[in-house]
């Protein structure tokens, strides 16, 4: 079954990618305005950029049903145990930013993703977590003047 799947990749994907196109240009004609070339309104990007995800997406779809299914190369080697860890991750720190803040968020989520991808030791992925979660909050409040979530409790 995997091997099936994975041979179908570029196919479900190519399919998935003009799925998308159609729904952000459905989108986008009912609820931003259009406008013009030389005065764009809120809906001219995403209806321009969707129209050529479908021209493009409908031509690659049809190229890869025509040839024969094959596992793409870079799909062989991947550790989908680890890959679907890292996702889960990434949907818990969706999940949490809000309620334990930024900081504590990503130093936790970043740092369990450097250890996963097979870090050694402790020392050097905590260091490397704790100054890319604070010149990340640097750069974001006071360069960008952007508030980042703050733990609710604080």
């Amino acid at each position: 079954m995997k091997k099936e799947l994975l041979s179908w990749t570029n196919r479900i994907v190519s399919v998935f990618l003009v799925c998308l196109g159609i729904f952000v240009l459905v989108y986008s004609n009912r609820k931003l305005e259009f406008g013009s070339a030389t005065n764009p309104k809120g809906g001219f990007t995403p209806i321009v950029f969707s129209s050529g995800l479908i021209i493009f997406g409908t031509i690659n779809t049809i190229f890869e049903f025509i040839k024969k299914p094959e596992i793409p190369e870079k799909l062989k080697n991947i550790h989908w145990n680890k890959w679907i860890i890292y996702m889960a991750e990434c949907a818990l720190y969706v999940f949490l930013i809000n309620k334990v803040g930024y900081f504590i968020d990503t130093a936790i989520i970043l740092f369990a993703m450097i250890k996963l991808s097979g870090a050694k030791g402790w020392l050097k992925p905590l260091l490397v977590t704790l100054a890319t979660a604070f010149l990340l909050f640097a750069m974001f409040n006071y360069a960008m003047k952007i508030v980042l979530p703050k733990a609710s409790w604080f």
